[in-house]
């Protein structure tokens, strides 16, 4: 733009609602069919709704008044003076009407000097000074043109009387001076809008009139989305999901982007979508928003979305594509060269996108194509560059938008907050739900809200399942008979071995089906376990409902204790063929005596899961043909059936807790049976030799068992278990033939004395034999490239392989608690294996000794637990050149000095839980992250400054550390690289506050830092510092621009008001933010909001503060030490769960990290020595007591008890070996949802039916 001088003030743009985009000033004469013409097509093709006199005014209208309307009804107003525009009246009166809007409505005025200076217009020369002193002249001619006609007229007012003369004179006088004043506001107008700044084509572009036009746009769209005021601040918790999907369509960086909107129906993917395309659109050359795609193209046909994007982006109205075909190429060939934006919403196959989007080479440079659709597969098939995944509404947000929509304002009335509460934790941030239920109750009472809740539970709401039932009818059938069983049998078990085979049984093809219902947002895969959202799994049962939501009869699952029962009352011949699979749990509160009989009567059943005790055995005509699963817990009959029972398509038979069983059925009618499991049978002595074509055996806990099956007629066995044998004294020898074989685990057999030759196990990859202390040797065995080698608790020397064997391969090797004294010659040869990862931990072994041992490539080492002391860390050989992790918690040395060890690439230490450690000393400088946790002797901790990596310190519960250590170590670590491109995270207890904080820390728990002018130049980061009880603490840091009000901070005052809590310290370099380089103007706040983390803890006061780092200037910079390893995997990626900060969002708009200080929750699993019900109750009382705990369960079948929380696993032992034999097993972080807790504890109860649980 050719800019001119303007004194006029930015106009104030008003609220009001306009109806056209653009008013198009111009002399018809001059410009109507070259110029104005060129550019009204131009804004036309841009969607931008223009009045144009000769295109838009109906005919038989008043041009005068339409004319003035339009204008007062216009946001901008486009003036082009050209050489005659001064020439006509009404194109002076228009623009004296614009400029009078401009002034009182906020107008924006745009002037264009179409082949004409500015000056001239500005200062009326020639053609424009002629202009008006004809426009003056033309007024004295029609005044005395008048006056002539009264001389002439010989009624005039000559022979009028006096009075009336006198009114004849005075109303020429004021036609007069209207006329002069009408002439000088058009020069006041001329006047004002020549000096706003304008475009003068002949300077622009060259005089190139098409750029030119080009530019105009350009700046009219930009202007428009100025004044369009967003929509974007009605919805709830909308900014933050626009601005992370904003920057993973990288706007402004070139090439073809697509990015694919992916979730849940009713999640908010075409809000998202639309957000974001009313935001960008006006930056592209063509844009086009092709709503409901699914339901178009199945009603109108790919055609008619063809022809509506072409029309959409060039505006062309006789757009027909014919043929899909012929609409593809038309999009291709007419799209390739311009910038366009388009969103398909509602995808559902790839044929949509292929129709409509093709490839990247369809469109022009810096087109952007935004896909929303349910099933993933549909954006990984067609390669798209993102797939974006929405997030559902956090609880805040949800509570938000459902008040929003019930009549309590932003925040639940009183008397309804906790039905409130209700509402949004069923609707589960779902926000289709959340307005459905908001608007259904906005006008209820609270006893009608108790009703509709109450009746929700039972019958879902049909509006919202129909939503989330449309991923549902894009399944095939096996596809939705699989979803059916997770949503009615399975949320919350182990996608497991067993749970693929049992699913396979059933024909579903559970390996690409369940990848299906996860692309398809039905199920999720949580922590190993089959999830969904509680309203999908709603939306499953009722489908499985039916029509007949009362008859469970009529029903294909029964899950439920209450239609089992009603079953049962039924009429013994009443038909069950619609019931395909069965499940109960006997809680001892029901008595459910018929089911054996009404079993009978379902033809088409599959499947049973029958937990509790049978009155009667199952009957002799029990369904047999479509019968693939049967499990069975706790029944207490001697034998399943009598005699010989043919089930032809039983794949799957699982047996636990049949405590009188004497025998196992006869297999022979059993011909497809692969795999079988028996737990806790005391009294069987052996298997039934007609067991033929298994693939899995696994028996548990089977006391009496005297001898193992001949396997030469099991030859596809390829998972075998034996666990828990007291009598058994030998394996049959056929099993050394098993060719098929990749698992084998003997444990706890004590009467084990012979294990034969293992000479063709080729494909085995997982070898158990665990205490079995009375096998002395083990034969030499060819297990070559063997993974997994597990040798527990035994008595037992390791024939070796050959010496110089190159070829034998562990990676994981368990040695707990057994005595290898020193390493022989018939031992494994460690060094020339490729060990990686050595498990040893809580073990009697000389760990010392077989250090030397261990191979050179060692990367990871746990030496946990394993009663290490000073002669051990002393006496060792510690040259480890390639360790980088190392585990040494739980240890009796009372110092380690790293100078004595050879560990140059060193990077994780922990030494949790040394209780006896007073010093650390000479750290490797290559360390990167360090946790020594409940070292309640540490008093010394050396200089860290050579540690020019470390950025992980974490130092909590008590130790004997000067209160002063902190300041140190935050200097220390700040003098590293990652002062400059990463992050540094410290937790402290029993510390005083770095100096730099102190007196700087307010009370609460938000705070404001703003940034000054050039801050990124002069800072190199920002440090936050914390001090709260919160066990995890977590903080929510956003840099962005518009400061937000500052809430009233106190300052911290006193130093005793910190006792007993926790400082954690942060710091973020701006270097390691991606984008703030990129940005054009600078953000100006950060904000801080600290809220509770995994554990819950009471409320308590909380204190927070922050501030700028200094750049470090080169000359004053520390060298740092040069290591030549990659310490990228470490920087905030410390593994087993620990990530402390996360960068959520990195745009040009908003940067968000969510900041965890301190992962506390660990699990702690202990072996107990507990032989009844009795002892197991007091057990887990004595671990309920245990601060800090957050969810314990014990399974009885191996006598473990697994613990989580933020717990001492010291104590925990110590605590528990007041009442019964204790020995910890494993300690490690907890992995788990922390959300999902409840649903854990449940599974455990699932898992193993004798468990006891407390969450």
């Amino acid at each position: 733009m050719a800019s001119l001088s303007s004194s006029s003030p930015a106009p104030v743009i008003s609220s009001q609602s306009w109806k056209y985009d653009v008013f198009l000033s111009f002399r018809g004469e001059d410009t109507r069919k070259t110029f104005v013409d060129h550019l009204y097509m131009a804004l036309e093709q841009q969607g931008i709704y223009t009045y144009k006199d000769d295109e838009t005014l109906p005919r038989g209208n008043s041009i005068r008044p339409s004319l003035l309307k339009a204008i007062e009804e216009s946001q901008i107003a486009v003036v082009i003076f050209s050489e005659n525009y001064a020439d006509s009246s009404w194109c002076l009166d228009e623009l004296a009407c614009i400029m009078k809007c401009k002034k009182t409505k906020g107008q924006i005025v745009m002037p264009i000097f179409y082949d004409v200076d500015p000056s001239e217009v500005r200062k009326k020369k020639r053609k424009y000074g002629e202009a008006f002193d004809n426009h003056e002249l033309e007024n004295k001619k029609k005044i005395k043109s008048w006056r002539q006609a009264f001389v002439d007229d010989p009624w005039g007012w000559l022979s009028a009387p006096r009075e009336q003369s006198r009114k004849y004179h005075e109303a020429l006088a004021k036609h007069q001076l209207e006329n002069n004043k009408k002439v000088e506001s058009w020069r006041k107008a001329l006047v004002d809008a020549s000096n706003i700044s304008g475009w003068d084509p002949k300077h622009v572009a060259n005089g190139h009139e098409a750029k030119v036009i080009k530019e105009i746009v350009d700046q009219i769209s930009h202007s428009l989305k100025l004044v369009i005021p967003s929509t974007n601040g009605n919805l709830i918790g909308i900014t933050a999901r626009v601005q992370g999907l904003k920057s993973e369509l990288r706007i402004g960086l070139g090439g073809v982007h697509m990015v694919g909107i992916w979730g849940v129906g009713g999640g908010g993917k075409t809000t998202l979508a639309s957000s974001v395309y009313n935001e960008i659109s006006r930056k592209f050359d063509g844009c086009c928003f092709v709503e409901n795609i699914r339901e178009e193209s199945s009603k109108n046909g790919l055609e008619k979305l063809q022809e509506k994007i072409l029309y959409g982006i060039l505006k062309q109205k006789q757009v027909q594509a014919g043929r899909v075909e012929e609409g593809k190429r038309m999009i291709m060939s007419r799209l390739c060269h311009r910038k366009v934006l388009i969103v398909s919403d509602d995808v559902d196959c790839i044929e949509q996108l292929k129709a409509l989007a093709g490839s990247h080479d369809w469109f022009g440079e810096g087109s952007r194509i935004i896909i929303t659709t349910r099933d993933e597969h549909v954006l990984t098939a067609h390669r798209v560059d993102v797939i974006h995944n929405i997030s559902l509404l956090n609880n805040d947000e949800a509570m938000e938008l459902f008040c929003k929509h019930a009549p309590q304002g932003h925040n639940p009335i009183e008397d309804y907050e906790l039905l409130s509460k209700d509402v949004v934790a069923y609707a589960g941030g779902i926000p289709l739900a959340l307005t459905v239920l908001g608007c259904f109750l906005c006008d209820k009472g609270i006893n009608e809200w108790r009703s509709a809740l109450a009746r929700l539970k039972k019958i879902p709401d049909t509006n919202i399942v129909e939503k989330l039932k449309i991923s549902f009818d894009g399944l095939t059938k096996d596809e939705k008979e699989l979803f059916l069983d997770i949503a009615c049998f399975f949320r919350g078990r182990y996608k497991n071995e067993g749970m693929m085979t049992m699913l396979d049984a059933c024909g579903f093809h559970p390996v690409i089906g369940i990848k299906v219902l996860i692309q398809k947002t039905l199920i999720t895969i949580s922590d190993g376990r089959f999830d969904m959202h509680d309203l999908v799994q709603e939306m499953g049962h009722h489908i499985v409902r039916g029509e007949h939501p009362s008859n469970p009869g009529k029903h294909s699952r029964i899950w439920k204790e209450e239609d089992v029962v009603k079953i049962c009352a039924m009429d013994a011949t009443t038909e069950l063929d619609m019931i395909e699979a069965i499940r109960f749990q006997d809680n001892g509160y029901s008595s459910v005596e018929l089911v054996p009989q009404i079993v009978v009567n379902m033809k088409n059943l599959r499947w049973i899961d029958w937990r509790g005790n049978l009155a009667t055995p199952f009957p002799t005509k029990f369904p047999s043909v479509e019968l693939c699963c049967l499990r069975l817990d706790g029944i207490s009959h001697k034998q399943l059936w009598e005699g010989y029972k043919h089930l032809p398509s039983l794949k799957v038979m699982e047996l636990y807790g049949l405590k009188n069983l004497i025998k196992t059925p006869d297999f022979d009618g059993l011909p497809n049976l692969e795999r079988f499991i028996l737990h806790d049978s005391p009294y069987i002595e052996e298997i039934h030799p007609s067991i033929r074509r298994l693939k899995v055996m696994e028996l548990y806990g089977l006391e009496n068992l005297i001898k193992t099956p001949d396997f030469d007629g099991l030859p596809n066995l390829e998972r075998f278990i034996l666990h828990d044998s007291l009598h058994i004294e030998e394996i049959h020898p056929s099993i050394q033939r098993l060719e098929n074989l990749i698992f084998l685990s003997i444990d706890d057999c004590p009467s084990l004395k012979i294990f034969p030759p293992v000479t063709q196990l080729n494909k085995l990859k997982t070898f158990s034999l665990s205490d079995c202390p009375k096998i002395v040797k083990l034969q030499q065995q060819n297990m070559n490239n063997l993974p997994h080698l597990h040798l527990d608790n035994s008595e037992k020397e390791v024939a070796s392989c050959k010496k110089n064997s190159t070829n034998f391969s562990v990676t994981c090797l368990t040695c707990g608690d057994t005595e290898v004294k020193k390493p022989r010659e018939d031992f494994i040869d460690v060094e020339k294996c490729c060990l990686e990862e050595p498990f040893l931990p809580h073990s009697n072994m000389n760990h010392h000794t077989m250090l030397q041992f261990f191979s050179k490539g060692l990367r990871n080492l746990h030496l946990w637990y394993c009663n290490l002391g000073d002669k051990e860390t002393r006496s060792a050989v510690w040259d480890l050149p390639n360790l980088e992790k190392l585990n040494l918690s739980g240890n009796n040395f009372s110092q380690l000095n790293f100078s004595l060890f050879r560990l140059p690439r060193l990077k994780w230490l922990n030494v949790s839980g040394c209780e006896k450690l007073v010093e650390l000393s000479e750290l490797p400088s290559s360390i990167v992250v360090l946790i020594a946790d409940w070292c309640s002797s540490l008093e010394s901790l050396r200089d860290v400054s050579n540690c020019k990596l470390l950025w992980n310190l974490s130092l909590r519960m008590e130790n004997k550390l000067s209160p002063l250590v902190g300041d140190i170590l935050l200097d220390s670590m700040l003098q590293g690289i990652a002062l400059e491109g990463h992050f540094v995270s410290v937790a402290l207890d029993h510390l005083k506050i770095p100096k730099r904080f102190v007196g700087r820390l307010f009370r609460g728990k938000t705070f404001t830092l703003h940034l000054p002018h050039d801050w990124y130049n002069d800072f190199s980061g920002f440090l936050i510092c914390i001090v709260t009880h919160m066990k995890s603490p977590h903080v929510d840091i956003i840099i962005k621009q518009q400061p937000d009000e500052d809430p009233p901070f106190e300052l911290m005052q006193e130093s005793n008001e910190y006792d007993g809590k926790t400082i954690f310290i942060g710091y973020v370099s701006f270097g390691s933010l991606r984008q703030i380089s990129l940005l054009t103007s600078p953000y100006n706040i950060i904000s801080f909001s600290l809220h509770r983390g995994y554990v819950c803890s009471l409320e308590a006061e909380s204190y927070i503060g922050a501030e700028l780092v200094p750049r470090v200037n080169k000359g004053d910079q520390v060298q740092t030490t040069k290591v030549a390893v990659d310490c990228s995997e470490f920087w905030d990626n410390e593994r087993e769960d620990r990530s402390t900060l996360t960068l959520q969002y990195d745009s040009q708009s908003c940067i968000m990290i969510l900041w965890q200080p301190y992962f506390c929750l660990q699990k702690v699993v202990v072996k107990v020595g507990v032989h009844n019900d009795r002892e197991k109750q007091r057990a887990m009382k004595t671990a309920s007591s245990l601060a800090g705990l957050e969810s314990s369960a014990m399974n009885m079948h191996d006598k473990k008890m697994t613990l989580i929380g933020d717990i001492h696993p010291v104590d925990t032992v110590r605590k528990l070996r007041k009442i019964c034999n204790a020995e910890l097993v494993t300690v490690g972080p907890a992995k788990y949802n922390p959300f999902m807790i409840q649903n854990y504890c449940v599974q455990i109860v699932e898992e193993y039916p004798n468990a006891c649980v407390i969450c």
